[in-house]
């Protein structure tokens, strides 16, 4: 326990996981002239989850023929920049936006890049309505259930965000609840984008570091499943984009029609994979119990 909450301190503060590792402030250091802004991950709650279910051999079966052969042999840096932009991709599903920006290139990931070409252009954005309960607005565990509500309302800031803006407007319309969220997430969206090609530029990025240590820290500690592990991975990037994903696909469009075929399932990106590496197969029933 004492290991976990040092470890979500150090993912807190963007430091270093491990004292063998290049502190993170050192490592950016050798990149300041790229002036950069960091996607600052939203500070996500999670909700009571008590993992008691044993792992059989049918789960590490299931686990083995679900992770590609290439997966295996990926780098983190790979694994995080196809995590992060498929995530950008699927979050812009949700948002009423018809063009959105795509990579036109990608020097530090070429190959993977050219993967994403392979499969053309996401399904187009659809006219979700996102609505709540404005009672439950300070309960937890909704906020938990629902992590858009603590997306930030500005670029710059991580406050306001739209809890507190839609507690301020109290008879605010599902229509002017719906339009606050696509607002947010579309400047989520913008900040991710932004990540995505440094990423593509450098190699790099803070929060790919913060990923890094938590690799490091996986492969001489546990990190428990439960609710104190979902905080440690909440704090980074990928995890936290999947938990706003599968929140959102609880929501349908008014008119009915076809969801597009990444919100339909369950996480779609390489969570196979990454959850193997961090030795976390929990974390699956946690973003699955999100829907119920």
């Amino acid at each position: 326990m004492k290991k976990q909450i040092a470890l979500y301190s150090v993912l807190s503060l963007s430091l270093v996981g491990c004292s063998n590792l290049e502190p993170i402030d050192q490592k950016m250091s050798r990149y300041k002239t790229r002036d950069i802004q960091p996607n600052q991950v939203p500070e996500l709650v999670p909700f009571q989850f008590n993992y008691t279910r044993a792992t059989t051999a049918t789960d590490k079966n299931s686990n083995t023929e679900m992770i590609e052969v290439t997966e295996k042999d990926m780098t983190n840096k790979k694994l995080y920049f196809q995590n992060l932009y498929q995530q950008y991709l699927d979050l812009n599903t949700y948002v009423s936006v018809e063009k959105f920006p795509v990579l036109e290139m990608c020097p530090q990931f070429h190959s993977a890049f050219l993967e994403f070409k392979k499969k053309g252009q996401k399904d187009a954005a659809v006219n979700f309505i996102f609505s709540y309960d404005v009672a439950k607005l300070s309960d937890t565990t909704y906020l938990a259930s629902n992590p858009e509500l603590m997306l930030p309302m500005t670029t710059e800031e991580m406050l306001p965000r739209v809890v507190d803006y839609l507690k301020s407007r109290p008879n605010i319309t599902a229509s002017e609840q719906s339009e606050t969220v696509k607002k947010a997430l579309q400047n989520h969206l913008g900040k991710t984008y932004a990540e995505v090609k440094e990423l593509c530029e450098y190699g790099v990025s803070q929060n790919y570091y913060a990923f890094e240590n938590l690799m490091t820290y996986a492969k001489t500690d546990t990190i428990a499943p439960g609710t104190d592990g979902m905080k440690i991975l909440l704090k980074t990037t990928i995890f936290s984009n999947e938990a706003i994903k599968t929140s959102l696909t609880k929501f349908t469009r008014p008119t009915g029609g076809r969801f597009p075929a990444s919100t339909t399932t369950a996480p779609s990106f390489k969570s196979n994979e990454v959850a193997k590496r961090l030795n976390v197969p929990w974390v699956r029933d946690y973003y699955q119990a999100m829907k119920n």
